[in-house]
């Protein structure tokens, strides 16, 4: 297989999720990685008890911005924990002159509802999390939804239905886990969602601190009730670039 073949074969088998073609990475890795990654959100992971963990897959949900960290089978049932996604400031030389921080991490809050309706499957519920079993978590938004694989590439060539948990901390970032199921284990798999509450919580928010998010990057602002995450001399940087591109804008306009 020539190289050009060779890695539009793999382009083609991670836009559809089957998944014959494995991570060459460890269990013991991969599960890392997904503690490292729901760490960067201030949360913890605690594997499902009673699951085996199996090779991740190289499946992705592209409009939620999220890939395979670790996955997990019982009973004919696969749960994946996905990649997160964060909403820290925007780096300096990407803001508006007109960038204000409150009003972009609100709009990046309720972002939430509209990312999860949209991606839902509309042949099935998408059901907000009740505010109850959010607090269990220290979550503050979440949704369970389907997300249903192609007809044609099921899940692993098996799993034609995906029931997602979308799970927001305001301010910070989201975390999704995905239950891939058959037809006939529609009811099956909410019992198993119920029964493993909990095995994605959310810390303090005040626990949060810069080192567990080395993934994102040493530049990260923090905003909303995470910014105390910043320390002086990253604050003062920021704003000094911010500054620069800022003033470096307005010379560009009054050259044109």
């Amino acid at each position: 297989m020539n190289k050009p073949i060779g890695a539009l074969l793999i382009f083609t088998l991670a836009l559809t999720g089957s998944l014959f073609a494995q991570p060459a990475d460890s269990l013991a890795k991969q599960l890392k990685g997904a503690q490292e990654q729901v760490a960067m959100v201030n949360a913890i992971f605690k594997p499902p008890a009673q699951y085996r963990q199996i090779p991740k897959g190289r499946s992705g949900y592209w409009g939620l911005g999220n890939f395979e960290e670790a996955a997990f089978v019982k009973d004919d049932i696969v749960m994946v924990v996905f990649s997160t996604s964060w909403f820290a400031a925007p780096p300096a030389f990407m803001r508006s002159p007109n960038y204000e921080p409150a009003v972009w991490v609100r709009n990046m809050n309720n972002r939430f509802d509209s990312m999860a309706r949209s991606n839902a499957d509309p042949g099935f519920a998408c059901t907000p999390v009740a505010i109850p079993e959010l607090r269990k978590i220290n979550a503050n938004r979440g949704y369970i939804f389907n997300k249903n694989p192609n007809p044609s590439t099921p899940y692993r060539s098996v799993y034609s239905r995906a029931k997602l948990l979308f799970l927001q901390k305001d301010d910070l970032g989201r975390i999704l886990l995905v239950y891939y199921y058959r037809p006939k284990d529609e009811k099956k798999v909410l019992r198993e969602i119920r029964k493993q509450w909990g095995m994605i919580t959310f810390k303090d928010d005040k626990s949060f601190y810069r080192d567990q998010s080395r993934g994102i990057g040493q530049k990260t602002i923090y905003l909303g009730k995470f910014a105390y995450a910043n320390t002086p001399e990253e604050r003062r940087n920021d704003s000094l670039l911010f500054e620069k591109r800022r003033q470096q804008r307005q010379k560009s306009g009054l050259q044109r």
